[in-house]
């Protein structure tokens, strides 16, 4: 473990820049076959069709770089079954503490932009189109990046309130590890955005949401708890509608 801590604190950046360029890298791909095959000339593109293959990509670089360490990731993440219990009550407190600031951000924001009409504006912002895609294209990789987005809460927390914050606190002090984190993770979320303007009201939204989450880290000293907590999100907002658009289009 202790290789691995000097590694983090070595190149603090050099798992969130893997994910950020294959991230950016595959949008632009997708977004490309799309609109040359005439299916689709919205940006973002529908993240369900490229960002299974983002997670893929970033879990096994993780698998690979804690086994040349000697580590596992779940002894990384400090789970333990004794704990487990605790873990998820903890994991629902920090469920509701998480999105406050998330909500404040994402109100501030929306009214900054649209001012007193803004709730007209929510479902323009937010809702994606879907591109004309072959009959059985979307319901297929609906399910099959359900599954893989099981993964994601993890892959996710050892690469920012992980690897990133705990190597640059080292370097630069907590509080800079912390924005910075928050600062990158809201970045990433800007490609789950509808259209442009909904891409700054994620960033705002994800920034407020991954600095909260990087104070918790930092206090409870282990990433199990904030774990489970992005795991429940993930189940909600992204297994489950991802499951039932896949299983109802088949």
């Amino acid at each position: 473990m202790k290789d691995l801590l000097a590694a983090q604190q070595n190149k603090p950046f050099f798992l969130v820049l893997i994910r950020l360029a294959v991230m950016v890298l595959l949008a632009a791909v997708t977004y490309s076959v799309l609109r040359f095959a005439g299916m689709s000339n919205d940006f973002p593109p529908l993240d369900m069709l490229y960002f299974p293959f983002v997670n893929i990509v970033c879990g096994v670089v993780i698998w690979r770089r804690f086994r040349q360490y000697g580590v596992s990731v779940w002894e990384y993440l400090g789970f333990e079954g004794r704990r487990l219990g605790k873990d998820i009550a903890w994991g629902l407190l920090w469920l509701f503490v998480s999105y406050i600031p998330l909500a404040i951000a994402l109100m501030a924001s929306m009214y900054l932009m649209f001012g007193a009409d803004m709730s007209s504006h929510f479902e323009q912002v937010f809702a994606k189109s879907v591109p004309q895609l072959p009959d059985g294209v979307l319901p297929v990789m609906s399910i099959f990046g359900a599954f893989v987005f099981l993964v994601n809460a993890p892959i996710e927390e050892i690469v920012y309130r992980g690897w990133l914050q705990k190597g640059l606190a080292g370097r630069s002090g907590v509080t800079i590890a912390i924005l910075v984190q928050g600062l990158l993770f809201g970045l990433q979320h800007m490609m789950f955005a509808g259209d442009v303007r909904g891409m700054v009201i994620y960033a705002f939204m994800f920034l407020a949401w991954g600095v909260t989450a990087g104070v918790i880290v930092h206090h409870q000293r282990r990433l199990a708890p904030m774990v489970i907590s992005h795991w429940i999100v993930n189940i909600i907002f992204g297994v489950g509608p991802m499951l039932a658009i896949g299983f109802v289009g088949m």
